[in-house]
């Protein structure tokens, strides 16, 4: 079968998602230079656009199914410009209707991307001479791309454009280094681990004050990510040592505790029934268990691939060792029960079940 060739019209709109998703990543850079949700996500949205096409002939979709995957995928996360804009900015997108205040949280706007997202498109009038159904594929799967649970029947026209969205979403996520550098591991708490019992700006504060304190904290997390316990442990001390201030001393135990935390017992176990068969669907973590420590977080990232159902992404995650560098992680940092018997198995099943998926 041909790479299927998007229908002009599909193009055209792409382009002009294009233009005013880039104005809004040049927003968010002026703000916050080098932020995730600036033209990082603009490239994210790009490069999966691009590759609609091939999705698309994976899954057995027309050129005009095609053309609205690539708008689909070219709009998604647009809404991630949005919530990382300014307060007074960001009211300026907002869904018809909704109280300012209910968005003006960061975090809450990030989690509810999918509406920010839509309410642009809609903004834009970009969909506006599209037949009603395609309007309301692009919409729905737009909308619903990022929720826990998709409130779509399967027998929906949207349903395989929503599912097929998120799961290349996925790759995404399973390729990316962020959750498995130094550098990534850092944004990755000041973004969840500082949600537990030390708040953001006083870690901010503490780092940007104290470049040795900045600068001994980089050498834990490095050592976090080897596999030498004796350099961890002297890391550990030396990190502690230059907090002698009581709220430098409390950055340093949120920043170790979360690192070094084991996950819940619970997950466990529910990842074992799946595993035995006693557990239909497989398990995955809620937002205060994955967030509650790093290992949850590493397990909950491995626990994306459990969702997967697309054939055309399946057969990427065949391909490549997607999940090498947070096995690797979690063996190292896991007691070596929580490992051999619950991660190793799980991942096992999965890839029994991506081989017979794609057979």
């Amino acid at each position: 079968q041909d790479i299927p060739a998007i229908p002009q019209l599909h193009a055209d709109i792409r382009e002009r998602i294009n233009e005013a998703s880039f104005a809004l990543a040049q927003k968010v850079e002026l703000h916050k230079p080098n932020d995730s949700f600036g033209m990082r996500v603009f490239h994210h949205m790009n490069e999966l656009a691009d590759q609609a096409p091939d999705f698309a002939k994976t899954e057995g979709m027309t050129p005009h199914e095609a053309g609205l995957l690539t708008i689909i995928l070219r709009g998604h996360d647009v809404g991630r410009h949005i919530a990382a804009l300014p307060f007074n900015e960001r009211k300026e997108y907002l869904p018809a209707g909704e109280s300012p205040e209910s968005w003006r949280d960061d975090k809450g706007a990030q989690h509810w991307h999918g509406e920010l997202s839509l309410a642009f498109l809609k903004l834009l009038c970009v969909l506006d001479g599209l037949p009603s159904q395609d309007r309301t594929i692009i919409e729905e799967a737009v909308l619903y791309h990022g929720v826990r649970t998709v409130p779509l029947e399967r027998t929906s026209p949207s349903f395989k454009f929503c599912q097929l969205v998120r799961d290349i979403d996925r790759i995404d996520l399973l390729q990316r280094g962020d959750y498995t550098t130094v550098k990534g591991a850092h944004g990755q708490f000041l973004l969840w681990g500082t949600s537990q019992s030390v708040p953001r700006d006083l870690v901010e504060q503490v780092l940007n004050d104290s470049p040795a304190i900045e600068a001994a904290c980089t050498d834990y997390l490095a050592a976090h990510f080897g596999s030498n316990e004796e350099i961890l442990s002297e890391r550990r001390a030396a990190l502690r040592a230059e907090c002698s201030e009581k709220h430098e001393k409390a950055v340093a135990d949120q920043i170790i505790n979360w690192f070094e935390a084991k996950p819940r017992p619970e997950f466990l176990g529910r990842l074992a029934d799946w595993t035995k068969g006693s557990l239909a669907e497989p398990p995955s973590l809620s937002k205060e268990e994955m967030i509650e420590n790093y290992s949850s977080y590493m397990i909950a990232q491995v626990a994306i691939a459990f969702q997967v159902e697309s054939p055309s992404v399946i057969k990427i995650l065949m391909e490549r060792d997607f999940l090498a560098e947070r096995l690797a992680f979690l063996e190292r940092r896991l007691e070596s029960g929580h490992y051999s018997n619950y991660i190793i198995p799980a991942v096992d099943k999965l890839y029994g079940q991506m081989r017979s998926r794609r057979a």
